[in-house]
């Protein structure tokens, strides 16, 4: 029952944090340049394992529960350019306005408990 119940709770939290992203209407290119300020801490070793992938042509899929543009854009700054084909990113993506504003969520939201 408790499990459930938690479940539950983390549910409701997640979707009152996905209606602050679409209510706060985020600029795509806001985005991007609030990734490109913010510093981010990746785990040693990290880069060289992206680069290892990209430069071999492997083909590598990341499933998270974060939002796409955000883990695309910060993998870009990374290793300096974009993310190749053979990396793929499933995880949770806006749609966008004519504005480029958030508009809503594509798909079922996909997240982790």
């Amino acid at each position: 029952m408790r499990d459930k119940y938690t479940k539950l709770l983390y549910e409701e939290d997640l979707r009152l944090i996905n209606e602050l992203h679409l209510d706060k209407s985020f600029l795509l290119s806001n985005l991007e340049d609030t990734i490109k300020k913010k510093p981010f801490y990746f785990r040693k070793g990290v880069k060289k394992f992206i680069e290892f992938i990209i430069d071999n042509k492997i083909p590598f899929v990341i499933i998270s529960g974060g939002i796409k543009e955000t883990i695309e854009a910060t993998l870009e700054l990374l290793v300096g350019k974009p993310l190749p084909r053979n990396i793929q990113i499933i995880s949770n993506e806006f749609i966008y306005d004519k504005e480029n504003k958030t508009k809503d969520f594509k798909k079922t939201l996909i997240y982790t408990f």
